[in-house]
């Protein structure tokens, strides 16, 4: 569950897919009333564990990726949510240093 307002510096993902599954990291740089500004960050592949071969783990790297950029937050009774760096995907939870699992380059 997401907090009640996004907190400048936090790590936060989205996630986007059809068919397959993907994550990206995003950093909240400043929020100010409804708005947000983000930095997309690079994300690192790391060895999965799970016993499926088209599944691979993802975190955050410490290398930013791209212009930061703008959006609206919506405010819900589970927290605030808001779109990404492309229309498909949606910020959603607050990255806890986990790794992510996402499908795997070539599998889909």
């Amino acid at each position: 569950m997401m907090q009640e307002t996004p907190v400048v510096g936090q790590i936060v993902y989205g996630v986007w897919g059809y068919e397959a599954t993907f994550y990206e990291f995003y950093e909240v740089i400043s929020f100010e009333g409804q708005w947000a500004k983000f930095q997309k960050i690079q994300k690192e592949v790391i060895p999965s564990s799970e016993q499926w071969p088209s599944v691979v783990g993802v975190v955050p790297s410490s290398e930013p990726e791209g212009k930061p950029f703008k959006r609206k937050v919506k405010f819900n009774s589970y927290g605030w949510v808001s779109k990404g760096s492309n229309e498909y995907e949606g910020i959603i939870g607050v990255w806890e240093g986990e790794p992510k699992m996402q499908s795997a380059p070539g599998t889909y």
